[in-house]
C-alpha cells in the first residue's frame, strides 16, 4: 500500500530557490531489481500526477535492489518563478524503469 511522504515543511516559495528532493526507490520484489530507473519530480496542485503538474527535473540512476531493499535518489532542482501565489503545491515523484514491474507503487506524493 503506498504511503504519503513526510511533509518537508516548505511553507513559502518565491521562485528561484534551489531545492534538493530526496526520493526513496523501493523494490517491492519478490526478485532482485537490477538496471536503470528514472526518477521524475513534479510540482502539482493535487497529491496526484495529473496533466497540470510541472516537471522540476529528472535523474536516471542504476539500481541493484534485493526484495524490499531501498535506495535514495536525490534530485537538485530550482523552484519555478511561475507559481501561483497562495496555491498549495505537492511534490510528486514518479519512477519509471524498463525492468519488468508492477505499476501500483510508481507514483507518490
Amino acid at each position: 500500500m503506498p504511503t504519503q511522504a513526510a511533509d518537508l515543511n516548505l511553507l513559502h516559495f518565491f521562485g528561484g530557490e534551489k531545492l534538493t528532493v530526496p526520493t526513496v526507490v523501493k523494490n517491492y520484489g519478490p526478485g532482485a531489481a537490477n538496471g536503470s530507473a528514472t526518477v521524475s519530480v513534479y510540482l502539482s496542485t493535487t497529491n496526484k500526477l495529473d496533466s497540470g503538474a510541472v516537471l522540476l527535473g529528472q535523474k536516471t540512476v542504476n539500481v541493484s535492489l534485493g526484495n524490499n531493499a531501498t535506495t535514495v535518489v536525490s534530485l537538485d532542482t530550482t523552484v519555478p518563478t511561475t507559481l501561483s501565489e497562495g496555491t498549495k503545491y505537492f511534490i510528486v515523484a514518479k519512477v519509471t524503469t524498463p525492468l519488468t514491474q508492477s505499476t501500483i507503487n510508481d507514483v507518490r506524493a
